[in-house]
């Protein structure tokens, strides 16, 4: 699992640089205010995230300290998908009570957990049944966010105005791979090309749609925090990858 534990190392120690140098916690990724407008302590919480983010991923690049390396990470993210479960109550009320609403939120927690099980993989060695079961119905959750939200600006806007068929049409294409994706870690039905798929698509995410957003503003921390996660979430894929086809070649069926 070399390259996906380099990835996912450097990416987080990347993750964790922005924010120490916005003293702010990305709020699309790492959503502390669905807690609250004005949380106490704030700034405190993303200069401690950021550290461990910094320390955890930077552990995990030797061998020696990789196993606490990788548990402090599956804590900080565990916490992050802790900070989505307020708008399960507040997203529905403001919007409706709608499956898209609540989809969406599962999603967001789901971005966060698929990096917890990353790191669990890593603490281990190896991936369990449970993990990659887990794994895919998150894929499966994005999915459907994608597919239950065809024209929420949030999915549209991600779509470059210039790429052909519309942007609809691509919402709708990576809705289907992350489902098709989900169901064959689910089902261990070719898991290793769809778990090695789903991390191509996310770094193609980046590239395609976040990097331009970069690019023309520099200065807003989402854009860096957007593009670092997508690079975290698709090593967290790669690294599912990587460890089923080690099963796999130990356990041939």
């Amino acid at each position: 699992m070399k390259l996906g534990i380099w990835t996912f190392g450097l990416a987080q120690i990347a993750t964790g640089a922005v924010d120490l140098i916005w003293g702010a916690l990305d709020p699309e990724h790492q959503p502390l205010q669905a807690w609250g407008d004005h949380v106490p302590g704030s700034t405190i919480y993303a200069y401690a995230i950021g550290i461990m983010l910094v320390a955890g991923g930077a552990a995990i690049l030797n061998a020696r300290s990789r196993r606490p390396g990788a548990a402090m990470l599956a804590v900080v993210y565990l916490a992050i998908a802790i900070f989505w479960v307020p708008r399960l109550h507040t997203a529905p009320a403001i919007l409706g009570q709608t499956p898209g609403v609540y989809v969406g939120i599962l999603a967001g927690i789901c971005a966060a957990l698929i990096v917890v099980f990353a790191a669990l993989i890593v603490y281990g060695g190896r991936i369990t049944p449970a993990v990659r079961v887990a794994f895919g119905l998150c894929a499966i959750m994005f999915g459907l966010q994608h597919l239950l939200n065809l024209h929420s600006p949030n999915n549209t806007a991600m779509v470059p105005a210039w790429m052909p068929f519309g942007q609809v049409f691509w919402v709708v294409f990576t809705g289907a791979a992350f489902v098709l994706a989900g169901i064959a870690l689910v089902i261990r039905v070719a898991d290793v090309a769809a778990a090695k798929l789903l991390a191509l698509m996310l770094l193609v995410f980046s590239a395609v749609t976040l990097v331009p957003g970069l690019i023309a503003y520099p200065h807003e921390e989402g854009n860096w925090g957007g593009n670092f996660y997508e690079i975290v979430a698709a090593a967290s894929a790669w690294i599912v990858a990587e460890s089923l086809a080690k099963r796999r070649t130990r356990n041939p069926e």
